[in-house]
Formats: structure tokens, sequence, C-alpha cells
């Protein structure tokens, strides 16, 4: 469209009767699907006219009635296509999508999208309609990966991708795709990079695909048992989905991010072998750096680091990072195609792996071997991949902060050093001629998931969605029908109280000492309301009773069982019937209590003070600091909330992650048993508490007490069979971990 298309005399009466009538046939046509048929007529009825105008609107309305589907499980509709008058160059679209799609672990499916602008004027070399460049998109509905729902919106700056286009006559046409099996990046060699979603592979009989393209798998959401140690039972991980590099990483592509590679040991046997002798930090960026401490800092890496360059190659607009172990091992064994190889693919390993008896003690070209259930090349042998994990010594999970974990094998090693549960470690700062890398680019992390409850105990599941936008407290939906968690991010905290802390407990009190969170949660805002409570157990015990305010009179067998529910941490089960049992089988997500070093890092939030708004005690049986920010002893007439004793959950100011109520209203359950050592300031690394007891761990103060039971710190016990209408829970959720 120019201008000059949109000049010229007002149509005839002959000209717009057979719009009109063209009309009537367009809308036959369509419905009947002879839509070929369709655009050759109005180009025979209007191409030696000239009106380009006419042709315009009808095939405006050709292109709003034409919407490519991929399949019958995702649909884009309601689409409107408007080009801006007058004139600037931009087109409007807007369209929705339906899909109810959900992946393996009862989240709504990612959708994305490739838009396709097609000249309906002239043709290319081989007489096929000519594509438009359709690549200046803004927008939410240009923002990959959509989902269910809209309407989105994309604003096509037409003019910049086709400055010399002077036709209205193209179509615009859409292509959902669900997932996306495959993340191509492409154009690496020339100035802008680009990326798309598509579910046709690579093609190996070209080495762009090694080369200036980088190809990455989807792997769907899963269940993985892993081993920890040698000494420990296997541990059940849960993954979401993410996608990973169809081959490792090689010297081309490592060249086009990098600038060189001429570190690599093997630069002299061509540029589509794995690119090795690289060091975790070079990947990364150094420990030291602000920016790359994983698990402290999650996903930040340094800017001048390959991660950080690749990152920017593409705007920063997908995150690509190194994989956590789970990952990685659920990647090799073919997710959830896995048909137990020993090897990634194969139980020959001469059919997936180049080890040292067949190597002949060099890397090769990246998929020349066999690919794995899910198409993955070269996760055994070849190279040794690193991974994101630090680990200790003895090969478990650990917080030494001096080693970090790889996998895989390489050509230096047997074959029996390359299966896919093989764990070997190296220093971040080394590089090694055997060990390279593997790229992963992580899914969005929303602020919240939202447990839709109101199908209460009938409902045979419970829609779960996730979205940044908090929840609406003017509206108790929120603490009734929906549950809403809030994501914790993986980090380091200080936890425990100084000596000199004002109402400090040092019969209760944990001395101070470091302890690393490693995993990403995701913990309740608020504590769990009776409504909730009664929607998925079918009762209410509460003493004091109503929808909003926590539910209390529970007990810690309640909520978690008296047989399996009871042998934390020796294993994480809950008893069928418990509460958790309920919520995990109707959401398939890992709902349990948090531990107690869990639930301190999420109530101070960054603080070290004994409240988590940055402040102190006033006074350890009244406090003015406190009765901002929870319901306790002094402030139980305050009428926040409506109520006296425990009141309304959400009544005061939350802290700096949006968690209310973690000091008052009602004590909270954690997962630990009594008894850990008060007095130990060694570091931690998700501890779990003592292996027995006889009472468990209840945090954050009640309704009841003085304010000096209400600190971050404040720590009490109680008999797992006993509930009191001061005792209550908070939910959190395990969907990433490591």
């Amino acid at each position: 469209m120019c201008p000059n298309d949109l000049a010229g005399a007002g149509p005839s009466t002959y000209s717009v009767i057979k719009t009109v009538l063209l009309v009537v046939i367009v809308n036959v046509l369509f419905i009947l699907g002879i839509n070929t048929l369709f655009y050759i007529l109005i180009n025979c009825l209007y191409h030696k006219e000239g009106n380009t105008m006419k042709r315009r609107f009808l095939l405006l309305t050709y292109l709003l009635m034409s919407i490519t589907i991929l399949n019958a499980d995702v649909k884009v509709k309601d689409v409107v296509v408007k080009p801006r008058w007058p004139w600037n160059g931009l087109v409007d679209i807007t369209y929705s999508i339906e899909c109810d799609e959900k992946d393996g672990i009862g989240n709504p499916m990612d959708v994305w999208l490739d838009f396709t602008a097609i000249d309906n004027d002239r043709t290319d070399k081989d007489g096929a309609p000519r594509t438009l460049v359709m690549e200046a998109l803004t927008g939410d509905g240009a923002i990959a990966p959509v989902k269910h729902g809209g309407p989105y919106t994309v604003t096509w700056n037409m003019a910049k991708d086709e400055p010399d286009y002077n036709s209205s006559s193209f179509q615009v046409r859409i292509h959902a795709i669900i997932g996306g099996k495959y993340l191509k990046i492409y154009d690496m060699d020339k100035d802008n990079w680009k990326f798309r979603y598509t579910n046709i592979p690579p093609d190996l009989s070209k080495d762009d695909c090694r080369t200036t393209e980088l190809w990455f798998r989807r792997v769907e959401a899963g269940t993985l048992s892993m081993e920890v140690d040698l000494f420990s039972p296997p541990i059940t991980v849960t993954i979401l989905p993410f996608y990973i590099g169809v081959f490792e990483c090689t010297q081309k592509q490592w060249k086009l991010v990098m600038k060189d590679n001429r570190n690599a040991y093997f630069k002299y046997l061509g540029e589509c072998h794995p690119m090795e002798t690289v060091s975790y930090n070079i990947i990364r960026g150094e420990t030291t750096d602000t920016w790359a401490g994983w698990p402290e800092c999650g996903y930040e890496v340094s800017k001048s680091s390959f991660m950080g360059k690749l990152r920017e190659k593409l705007g920063n607009k997908l995150t690509f990072d190194l994989p956590t172990e789970a990952q990685w091992e659920f990647a090799a064994r073919g997710g959830n195609e896995s048909k137990g190889y020993k090897y990634s693919g194969s139980n020959n390993e001469d059919e997936v792996a180049w080890h040292y008896w067949n190597s002949q003690r060099s890397t090769h070209v990246v998929g020349t071997k066999k690919p794995n259930e899910l198409g993955i090349y070269d996760m055994s042998g070849n190279v040794s991949e690193w991974c994101i994990d630090w680990t200790d010594w003895d090969n478990s999970y650990g917080s030494s902060h001096e080693i970090r974990r790889k996998r895989g094998g390489s050509w230096d090693f047997d074959e029996s050093r390359c299966t896919v549960t093989v764990k070997e470690l190296a220093f971040p700062t080394f590089s090694y001629n055997e060990t390279g890398f593997r790229i992963v680019c992580i899914p969005k992390q929303y602020l919240y998931a939202v447990i839709d409850l109101s199908g209460g105990t009938t409902a045979t599941s419970y829609p779960v969605r996730y979205t940044d936008k908090a929840p609406n407290l003017n509206d108790d939906t929120c603490r009734t029908t929906e549950l809403w968690l809030r994501r914790i991010p993986a980090g380091t905290f200080t936890m425990g109280s100084p000596s000199n802390e004002s109402g400090r407990n040092n019969t209760r009190d944990m001395a101070q000492h470091q302890v690393t969170i490693s995993q990403t949660f995701y913990l309740g805002i608020f504590e769990i309301t009776q409504k909730q409570y009664q929607l998925v157990m079918g009762t209410n015990p509460s003493y004091y009773k109503g929808d909003t305010r926590p539910v209390e009179l529970v007990s810690y067998n309640m909520l978690r069982g008296t047989v399996n529910g009871a042998k934390w941490p020796g294993g994480n089960q809950v008893e069928e019937g418990s509460f958790f049992h309920v919520l995990r089988a109707k959401t398939s997500l890992h709902f349990d209590l948090p531990t107690e070093a869990q639930w301190e890092y999420a109530c101070r939030a960054g603080t070290s003070t004994a409240l988590n708004s940055g402040k102190n005690l006033t006074g350890t049986t009244s406090c003015s600091n406190l009765a901002k920010v929870g319901r306790y002893k002094d402030n139980q007439n305050d009428e926040k909330g409506g109520y006296s004793q425990h009141t309304k959950v959400g009544s005061y100011l939350p802290n700096a992650w949006g968690l209310y109520d973690m000091h008052g209203n009602v004590w909270e359950w954690c997962r630990d048993w009594w008894g850990a050592n008060i007095a130990s300031t060694e570091a931690e690394t998700d501890p779990v508490g003592p292996l027995s007891g006889s009472d468990r761990v209840e945090r954050g103060g009640d309704w009841y007490n003085d304010a000096r039971f209400s600190r971050s710190a404040s720590r009490y016990e109680c008999s797992p069979s006993d509930s009191d209408r001061q005792w209550g829970f908070r939910v959190a959720c395990f969907p990433l971990i490591r």
C-alpha cells in the first residue's frame, strides 16, 4: 500500500453492486473452502480496471477469513488486519488463540506463531507468490510464546520491512504451532540474527545446522528418578519444559559468538567439531562476578561471557544457559520418550558415542552418530559437557563453591563413563580438551502460579495457570476459590538471629549461618484460608470461622499423614487422603509444606532485620513496626480484616516478594523435625532438619502472643498430632528442581 493507492474517483453504481455481489460470493466460496478460485475471481474482475482499492478491500476480506491452523488442537481466531489510515507504513493485527492442550504436568501449552506476508501481485523467479519480509513486529502478540486467550495485538512496520512495496494486494498468514518441537537460531553469519519455531528437524546433509544455525529440541515436562550420590536413595525430580541443543556447541558457532576459536585444541579438524578447551567461567562468567553466581544469582551471566554475548545477539529475547544436571540427564535419557537405554539412545555404545576405543583419540563432527529418542546427538561421548550445578568432592550436590558438574563422557573416556548416569566434576576455572558444552534455552518463569479450586471436592483436577500480574486484593477470589503462589528465586541468605537481637530466644533461635536455597520454588502468598481448605477437603475444622481467615485446628498429620507423611526427611511421600495428597493428585504438581530454611528465606526476602519490613522490634511485647505487617496480641482490635483473633489474610503489608502474614496471624507448620543444632554456624545447602524427632517445627508467630514470637527468626515446636486455634499453614510448590 502507498498513498497513491488510496487516491482516485469514487466507485460507480455498477462497481458497488458488483462488489456487494462479490462479497456474498466470497463468503460462499470461503465456506466451501475454494480460496484459490476466490483469488482468481478477484483478479479477473479488477485487474484490468487497475483499481487497487477494490482489490484491497476484497483481499482483506479474504485475509480476515483465511486463518492458518496447524492442527485441531490450536486455532488462530478473530483475526483483524487494519492498515493505518492515513497510511504511515504500519499495519495493526489482532488475533486470539484457542488451545486447551496441557503439558506433562498440567500447565497450559505454549503456542508459537509464524507470521508470513504474501504478495498477491508479483511472483518470484519460480512463478510462486513472492513472500514479503515480515520481521518488524511489535506488541504482546509478537512476543513468543503466547497461550490460550487474547486478544493479542501486533503492529507490523511494513514500511521498514518492505520500503519499496507499493501495492495493497497482500495477505498475512498466521501459522500456529503448539510447543514448537524445534527452536532454530539462524543467519548467525549476518548482522541480524533471527529465530523461529518449527516442527521440521534440521537437515543433517547440510552443515548449516552445525555452523551458522543453532538447533534446539523441545523437552516436554516430566519427572525423573535421579541419583544424588552413591549413598542416598534417588530423588524424584520434576522438570518443566525447556529447549536443549540438538548438538554440542561447535567451533564455528563459538567463533560467530566470541569472534575466534583459537582455544580449541582440535581446531585443525574442522569447524563442525565440538568446541572444547573452554572453562565454565568463560561460558558463563567468573564465579566472583556479580552476574555469574549460580544459583545465588539465578540465570544472570556476565555480559562478556559466551552466554551473555549469545543472549545479546538476539536482543535478550531468549535466555540461554548451561543445562542443570537434572535437565541434562532427563534429555539424555530421552525425556518422556525414554526407552531406558544405558547410553543416550542405545544400549550399544558404538551406535551413539565417540569414546576412547573408537574415537582415534580426537573429537568428531557433531551429529554423525545415532541420535537418542528425542533426536538429540552426542549426549554420550564426543566431549564431556558442563552443567550449571555446583557439586561436592563426593559427587553429591553441595555448596563447596569449588567444583562444577560435567556429564556424558568423552572421546578420552572408556564407554563405562559415557552412560546417562555417570557424574563428573571439574574446577570451573579449568579447561580441558575433552570438555565442551551444550546450550539450553530456558522458558519464561512467571511470578505467580494460580490454582483454580472452584470445582471443590468433586473436581477431578484443579486447573493451573501462570501470570506475572499480581492478584487483585479487592476481590476475595484470590483468598477463596483460587490459590495464589509466588515464585521464590534460588539464592543464599543468613539464617538465624544475631545474639543481640531484641526478643531473641536463646534456647530456640538458631545462630546466624549461611544457607543456600538451590532451587526456585513457589510459596503461597497467603496462609491457606478456611474456604480453600474446605474446597480441597470438604471440611472446615477451624474454631474461629470465616472464609477468608486462615484455617486452624489443623495438625501436621492432617496435612501430610501419619505413615508415609511422617517419613520426611526420609522421603517426600504423603498419606492418601491427606491435604497434600489431594492437592498433588488434582494438579500433578509437587505441593508440600516448606522446609524451615525455605520458610525463613521467603519470609526475609532479602532482609536481615527482625521483621521482613527492614525494621526491628520497638518492644518485645508491643511493637508498632510489627503492627504494620502482621496480626499479633496487641493489635487484635485494629479492625484490619474485620475480625479479632486471627483475621482476613492479606490485611497487612506484604514483604518484598509479595508474601503476606509471614509475621503473626497463625503459626505455620514447616516440614522439619524439631531438634536442629541451633548453635551451629556452618554453611548449609537446602537443609532438611534432623533425621528424626518427636515434634515438628512451626514458624511466624500468631495473633495470641507477644511481638517477640513473630520475628523472622522465631521458632516453635509442636507434636505433629496436635492442633490449635493458633496454628495454620502455607503451601509450597516445587515445579523446578535443579
